[in-house]
């Protein structure tokens, strides 16, 4: 708050720091004098006053703020409009899923028995998916501001506010923009507005990859239309001390800033960086910072997902599952190492971060779902009636010098085959599941075995992606009658199928 003190020629003070308590902020001791000269006014500006807007009701997607001024004081003050509307509440993000390539549907699908790489042939199987955040307002993403931001009324369209040297609260800054760790900066925020990618039910075996800033939707270059450099840098963490400021020299240097993580690799021309793990089990986040923004246009800022497995569909690895990203702000109460809850964070704190946002509008999507390689068989012609059987044989061919080979990216399988009888008499267990058959093997079985007195077709349902088959219907003992057939192969899921597709 500013306004004269002092007399004769000693400056008197002209700006004062309140005391919050609760909901209410206390400015003690400021002097109301008349201003300088006839018919002027004297403005007195209250400024870097926070509130709880995840607790304003939003009716009709936009809430609003209010604050009441009264004044204590031996001299009557009269207040003309002491109940006034100070901000309007919105959701701040929009969040989405997309492909890499404009328009492709996600979630996608990836194969448990083809390896996804990061560089080399498979690449292409890596980018899976473009992580998007848009502004639902053109001022929602902000960058952190600096300490040069102290002229009163001026607004600034970043996370900081009027910053003021001397004043409890905020780092100590060098000449060279580095922290010095004493409290003497009021104003400055922690960092700028920061974007968190939440990954859940990631399944096993998989890696994530996300770039390190962020990208157009080609995928192939850094996303340099709109801006000088990028909007966006990875950092260490939702709560990562910054060192460093968006200024001139830094954001526009297309680097780095603070203790932004560095990319481990590259895909594409594109720096890439692993993703860490995240608060809850079995998942995984990532966080970026926003170094550049436009607070007169709609900001959209992607970000691009890489996936790296190597097949092991004998083992069952990657785990069959569907992994989904939430988009959130950054830091939440749910994050990794914040020192904030839900019931914590809204409170006035010297020691908690600023910003700092809600869990409540988080936005969850699925992005991908490993499924293993499989493949249909139809034996149209299987009996066990009239002094005829039927030889049934599956071989697992995941082991070739075709298709599976040493130097193609599938990998060996193993799995069951379940047996689905349709005509008269199935079986009471069906289907009929084999055991495991290892690559490079068969499993051959007779009718009269796993379907006595049966007439009709089967359906053979295997777990690995090359199952092929025989069928052999002959009178008992083969003395009369005879005939031998491949089955057709309905279906097949993971890779394209072989040439010789029966």
């Amino acid at each position: 708050m500013a306004g004269p003190g002092g007399t004769g020629t000693t400056a008197g003070a002209n700006i004062f720091q309140g005391l919050v308590t609760g909901n209410q902020v206390v400015f003690n001791g400021i002097p109301v004098l008349p201003p300088a000269s006839a018919g002027a006014t004297r403005v007195y500006r209250i400024t870097n006053i926070r509130t709880n807007a995840n607790g304003v009701s939003a009716g009709g997607g936009v809430g609003t703020v209010t604050a009441s001024i009264s004044i204590n004081s031996a001299t009557s003050l009269l207040l003309n409009n002491s109940l006034l509307t100070v901000g309007y509440v919105t959701p701040g993000l929009n969040a989405s899923l997309g492909k890499p390539g404009n328009g492709n549907s996600v979630p996608g699908t990836l194969a448990q028995c083809v390896s996804a790489g990061l560089t080399g042939s498979t690449a292409a199987n890596s980018p899976v998916a473009l992580l998007t955040f848009a502004e639902n307002f053109a001022t929602a993403f902000k960058v952190r501001g600096s300490t040069s931001q102290n002229i009163p009324g001026s607004i600034f369209n970043s996370e900081s506010g009027f910053t003021v040297a001397g004043a409890g609260g905020g780092p100590s800054i060098t000449s060279s923009n580095s922290v010095t760790g004493s409290a003497t900066f009021a104003g400055l925020a922690d960092y700028g507005t920061r974007l968190k990618a939440t990954f859940t039910n990631v399944p096993s075996g998989v890696s994530l990859y996300v770039s390190t800033k962020d990208v157009v939707n080609d995928f192939l270059t850094g996303n340099t239309t709109a801006y000088p450099n990028y909007q966006a840098v990875l950092v260490l963490g939702e709560t990562a001390v910054d060192t460093g400021f968006t200024v001139a020299g830094t954001a526009n240097s297309g680097t780095t800033i603070g203790v932004a993580s560095t990319a481990s690799t590259s895909i594409n021309g594109i720096g890439i960086a692993p993703v860490g793990p995240g608060a809850a089990a079995n998942s995984y986040q990532a966080v970026w910072e926003v170094i550049n923004t436009n607070p007169a246009a709609i900001d959209t800022i992607n970000f691009g997902l890489f996936v790296t497995y190597t097949a092991a569909a004998a083992t069952n690895l990657p785990a069959p599952g569907t992994m989904s990203v939430t988009f959130s702000y950054a830091p939440t109460p749910s994050g990794l190492g914040v020192p904030f809850t839900t019931t914590t964070g809204p409170t006035a704190s010297s020691s908690f971060t600023i910003p700092r946002f809600s869990d409540s509008l988080d936005v969850t999507k699925p992005v991908f779902t490993i499924s293993p390689c499989t493949t249909a068989l139809l034996f149209p012609y299987v009996i066990n009636i009239s002094g005829f059987d039927t030889g049934i044989a599956i071989a697992n061919t995941s082991t070739d010098n075709l298709a599976a080979g040493a130097t193609s990216s599938v990998s060996a399988q193993a799995g069951t085959c379940s047996y689905y009888f349709y005509g008269s008499s199935a079986p009471t267990t069906n289907p009929f599941v084999t055991p495991s058959i290892a690559t490079a093997t068969d499993y051959a079985n007779l009718a009269s075995v796993i379907a006595p007195g049966f007439s009709g077709y089967m359906i053979a349902n295997c777990n690995f992606q090359y199952a092929h088959g025989f069928a052999f219907v002959s009178d008992v003992g083969a003395r009369n009658l005879a005939m031998g057939y491949l089955p057709l192969i309905l279906l097949r899921t993971g890779t394209t199928p072989e040439n010789l597709n029966n």
